[in-house]
C-alpha cells in the first residue's frame, strides 16, 4: 500500500499537477515522499530529486534553492515548499527566467571560487580566486569578512549571493529574488518623465530611433535600455523614486567607493542629483552626466 502511495506521487509530480489550488493534504504527501530522512525539510539532494520530477532539471539547482528557501538556512521546510507551490513560483520561473538569471550567473560565479566543489568558499579558495584576479591578499580578507555572515570561516552559496545583493542594491534581497512579479517596467518618456514626486527621467536615442536609453539625474542611474521595443534592464519593483535611496537596479554610479567602508554604501554618487545634459549629434543624441562638489559631498570625502 505504501508503495503503490509512492507510486501515485511519482506520477503527479512527473505530470507537474501540482499547483495553487492542490491540498494541503496532498502537499504533505508529495513533501513526505522527499523528505528522506524524515527530519522535516528538504536538503540539496532531496529538493533536486523534486525538480527533476517536475522537469526542472535544466535549470540551476543552487539558484532555484535560494529561491525558495526563504529563512536561508539552506533546506527546504514544508512553508517554504507549500509557498512554491501555491504562490506558482516554479511555473513562474519556468516562463520568465529574466530575474532569475541574477541567481544562476552567481552560481556560476560561486563555482569558480569554490575550488574543490564541496559546496562552501574557504578563505584559502577565496583568497587565491582574489590573487589570480589582480586583488592583494589585504583586499581579499577585508572582503571575505562582508560575505561570512557567520563567522566560521567559509561561506555558503546562501551567504555568497545575499552578499553579492547587499553590496550591489544595500539589502540581502531574501524578499526581492522570492518576488516572482514582473520586473518593473520603467514608463516611456519623451524628453523628461517624473516618476514618484521627485526623480525625472531623461531620454536620450540612437537616429532611427531603435535604440533607447532613459537615464534618472538621481545618481546618474541608467535606469532603461530599449532594443526595437524590447527592456533591456532590470529596475525592482520596490525602487525608491522619491530620492530617499539609490534606485534599485540599472546601472548607478559607484563613487567613490565599491561596497561599506568609510562612507556610506557605495558612496555618494548614487544618492546625488547629476546635471544631465542632452546633446544632438550625427548619430542621435547623448547624454553628457557631470557632478559638483557640494556641502554633502565635502563631508564625506
Amino acid at each position: 500500500e505504501k508503495s503503490g502511495k509512492q507510486n501515485k506521487i511519482k506520477d503527479l509530480m512527473a505530470g507537474s499537477t501540482l499547483d495553487e489550488d492542490t491540498p494541503i493534504i496532498v502537499l504533505k504527501s508529495v513533501f513526505k515522499y522527499y523528505d528522506k530522512d524524515g527530519n522535516g525539510k528538504l536538503d540539496m539532494n532531496e529538493f533536486r530529486k523534486y525538480l527533476v520530477n517536475v522537469g526542472l532539471n535544466g535549470f540551476d539547482d543552487d539558484a532555484i534553492n535560494a529561491l525558495a528557501d526563504d529563512d536561508g538556512d539552506a533546506t527546504i521546510n514544508f512553508n517554504e515548499f507549500v509557498n512554491l507551490i501555491k504562490k506558482d513560483k516554479i511555473g513562474k520561473i519556468a516562463s520568465n527566467t529574466d530575474k532569475f538569471d541574477f541567481l544562476c550567473q552567481i552560481s556560476e560565479l560561486f563555482k569558480q571560487y569554490d575550488a574543490n566543489g564541496d559546496g562552501k568558499i574557504t578563505y584559502d579558495e577565496w583568497k587565491q580566486f582574489f590573487i589570480n584576479n589582480g586583488n592583494t591578499e589585504d583586499e581579499a580578507k577585508a572582503m571575505f569578512g562582508t560575505y561570512d555572515a557567520n563567522n566560521n570561516n567559509s561561506i555558503t552559496f546562501d551567504e555568497f549571493w545575499k552578499g553579492i545583493y547587499k553590496l550591489s542594491y544595500g539589502d540581502d534581497g531574501a524578499g526581492e529574488l522570492n518576488d516572482t512579479g514582473d520586473q518593473k517596467e520603467v514608463k516611456q518618456a519623451d524628453d523628461e518623465k517624473e516618476v514618484g514626486n521627485k526623480v525625472k527621467l531623461v531620454e536620450i536615442c540612437n537616429k532611427d530611433g531603435t535604440a533607447k536609453v532613459k537615464i534618472a539625474p538621481y545618481g546618474a542611474t541608467v535606469v532603461s535600455y530599449i532594443v526595437n521595443g524590447e527592456e533591456q534592464f532590470f529596475v525592482s519593483s520596490k525602487a525608491k523614486w522619491d530620492q530617499t535611496k539609490a534606485i534599485r537596479g540599472g546601472i548607478p554610479v559607484i563613487f567613490p567607493q565599491f561596497g561599506a567602508g568609510k562612507m556610506k554604501q557605495h558612496g555618494f554618487a548614487r544618492v546625488q542629483v547629476w546635471n544631465v545634459a542632452v546633446k544632438k549629434n550625427d548619430n542621435g543624441t547623448m547624454a553628457v552626466c557631470s557632478l559638483s562638489a557640494n556641502n554633502s559631498t565635502k563631508n564625506d570625502w
